[in-house]
């Protein structure tokens, strides 16, 4: 429709890389990764991770590039604020971490010993 009417150079479409911050109680099963390994952590003292499946990344090697809410809020109001620009983005930090990395980062915050669990 958008192309037909000559509506794409007016359109902006963004799609957010893994995305976390405050106030995610209410995400249920959607919570991040970052939230759900808090409360792991906060309940349970250790973190569960999925066993790696495939060969050549080890457990908890696999990457995702995660984005901090206001980051992604300061994005979007990037492109409000630029009408000028159009087109389709990928909304990230632009620097992949692995789940491992991801873990010790939830237990270095909260004073924990690293206790990954595959």
């Amino acid at each position: 429709w958008a192309k037909e009417v000559g509506a794409l150079k007016d359109i902006v479409g963004l799609k957010y890389f893994n995305v976390f911050g405050p106030n995610e109680y209410h995400k249920g099963d959607m919570q991040s990764m970052v939230r759900k390994g808090f409360l792991q952590v906060r309940d349970a003292g250790v973190l569960n991770l999925f066993k790696s499946y495939k060969s050549g990344y080890g457990d908890g090697g696999q990457e995702r590039d995660f984005l901090y809410v206001r980051d992604a809020v300061a994005m979007t109001l990037f492109f409000l604020e630029h009408e000028d620009v159009a087109g389709i983005y990928n909304v990230g930090s632009g620097r992949a971490r692995n789940w491992n990395d991801l873990a010790s980062a939830v237990f270095k915050a909260m004073d924990k010993k690293v206790d990954i669990k595959y």
